[in-house]
């Protein structure tokens, strides 16, 4: 029983909780906002030391654009998959609430095969991803701002295990386009720039 509901917590994990409905106050909303736009000054400190041109930023968009079109295309094939699987799980559902049957072995085996290969999909996605980006960014930016990038982190906040010198620069360039640059607020944020510098 333990094992699997931790194979549906997981499952929740990857496919999101779009569904659920959340437990909020009548304030919810306006923290919401707060709490994005604290999240783009946090991308804003990794981002603005690198002094990136208009020009620049045009460059990039079209890498995140290419980033999340794979993305969005990862998440229609794994809704494909939970449409499949619906039948069964209304099934299992169905019994579980009415007659009180704990969902079977196999069910359980097959819910965590399943989300085990989403998780394996979309971790080979992301890897994918980083690498067409990084490659392309190193070419957008300058010596300087490489730097800037290479040194926007903490060594200890990228991996605690290492000390600073052994974590090469191309480890931080990942860990910078995989948690700043593929950021979901990123694209929007440098919209935003662009069109402040047009100004």
């Amino acid at each position: 029983m333990k094992s699997f509901l931790l194979c549906i917590a997981f499952c929740l994990t990857i496919v999101g909780a779009a569904s659920a409905q959340p437990i909020t106050t009548e304030r919810g909303k306006k923290s919401d906002e707060i709490v994005v736009k604290l999240r783009k000054i946090d991308l804003l400190n990794q981002i603005l030391p690198l002094l990136l041109t208009k020009e620049q930023i045009n460059r990039i968009l079209p890498l995140i654009e290419q980033a999340r079109a794979k993305q969005k295309l990862i998440l229609s094939q794994e809704d494909d998959e939970l449409a499949k699987l619906q039948p069964q799980i209304e099934e299992t559902y169905a019994k579980a609430v009415e007659k009180n049957e704990y969902p079977t072995k196999e069910f359980s085996s097959m819910i965590a095969a399943k989300t085990k290969a989403m998780s394996m999909k979309r971790s080979i996605a992301l890897i994918e991803m980083v690498e067409v980006v990084q490659d392309n960014l190193l070419k957008i930016l300058n010596e300087g701002q490489r730097k800037a990038l290479i040194g926007s982190f903490d060594a200890r906040f990228i991996d605690p295990t290492k000390k600073p010198e052994e974590i090469s620069e191309g480890t931080r360039t990942r860990f910078y386009v995989e948690r700043v640059l593929l950021d979901p607020l990123t694209r929007e944020l440098l919209i935003e720039i662009v069109d402040k510098k047009k100004e």
